[in-house]
């Protein structure tokens, strides 16, 4: 998971099996169904992103119908190898800083 490429919500609205609208997908990461998107800018920036990796992986999962909850404990366990990778990262980071 070195190469993460992020993608806007436009681009996964044209993925191949989403059948999601803006609207749905919105109310999807309200209610824990989908990943929070990522702010490269930080939180103020208003360009939200999402890993390719973690929205393929939620699509899969539509399609082979996992329920709600079953969802949400996906989007539990991709937000939290995220949030782990990019610990790794700052930590090698502070490294070179050091």
């Amino acid at each position: 998971m070195n190469n993460v490429k992020l993608i806007s919500i436009s681009e996964i609205l044209v993925k191949p099996h989403c059948r999601r609208s803006k609207a749905m997908l919105h109310r999807d990461i309200k209610n824990k169904t989908f990943v929070s998107p990522v702010h490269p800018g930080g939180d103020e920036s208003h360009k939200s992103y999402y890993p390719e990796h973690e929205v393929d992986a939620l699509l899969a999962a539509r399609i082979a119908g996992y329920s709600d909850k079953q969802m949400k404990e996906l989007v539990i366990k991709l937000e939290q190898q995220r949030h782990e990778v990019l610990a790794g990262l700052l930590s090698k980071i502070e490294k070179l800083v050091a």
